[in-house]
C-alpha cells in the first residue's frame, strides 16, 4: 500500500511523516494493520515524536480486532510497562491470544512467563509445552532452550549412572 511505500521506500522516496499521515487516515477508519503500523511509528518515533502511550493505544485497537501482531506487541507493552502500567496478567492474556494464532515469538513469551511465574503460577509443564510449540514454529530461542535442557538432563542421567556403580 501507499503508506508502506513511504515508510520503507523503494518505488517512492522514504518519507516517514507522509507514511504516518496515510496510516492515520486508514487507522481512524478501523483497519487493524494500519492501527498496528501507527503504533509502531509512535513506538519508534518515525514520522512523529516518540510516544509509548500513543503507541500502546494504537496497538490495543489492533489487538482488540484480533490482529496477531497487535496482540503480541500489546502483550510486550504490558510485560515491560511501556506506555502503560506493567501488568503481567494482561501481558499473559495478550501474548496467549497471539500464541493461539501460532505466533512463534508469542509462544516463546508465554513459555517464559510460565517458567518464570510472570502473571501465572510457575508451571514447568505448561512452559515446556509452549516452548515446544514455539520451537516447532521456528523460534530459535525456544530451540536453544530445549537443546540446552536436553543436554543438562543427559549429563544428569550420566552422572547418576556413574554414581550407582
Amino acid at each position: 500500500n501507499l503508506a508502506s511505500e513511504y515508510e520503507y521506500g523503494g518505488v517512492l522516496k522514504q518519507d516517514y511523516q507522509r507514511a504516518f499521515e496515510l496510516y492515520l487516515q486508514v487507522a481512524e477508519q478501523g483497519l487493524a494493520s494500519a492501527q498496528r503500523n501507527l503504533g509502531k511509528m509512535y513506538y519508534a518515533g518515525k514520522g512523529v515524536e516518540q510516544d509509548y502511550q500513543k503507541s500502546f493505544e494504537w496497538y490495543l485497537k489492533a489487538a482488540e480486532q484480533g490482529d496477531c501482531l497487535g496482540q503480541r506487541l500489546i502483550g510486550y507493552m504490558y510485560l515491560h510497562g511501556k506506555g502503560t502500567e506493567q501488568d503481567y496478567e494482561k501481558a499473559m492474556f495478550w501474548c496467549k491470544k497471539a500464541a493461539e494464532q501460532n505466533d512463534a515469538q508469542s509462544c516463546w513469551r508465554v513459555a517464559l512467563m510460565y517458567l518464570k511465574g510472570f502473571g501465572v503460577e510457575v508451571d514447568e509443564k505448561k512452559g515446556e509445552e509452549w516452548c515446544k510449540k514455539a520451537a516447532d514454529l521456528g523460534e530459535e530461542k525456544a530451540k536453544k532452550y530445549l537443546a540446552e535442557k536436553a543436554a543438562e538432563e543427559a549429563a544428569a542421567a550420566k552422572d547418576s549412572l556413574t554414581q550407582e556403580q
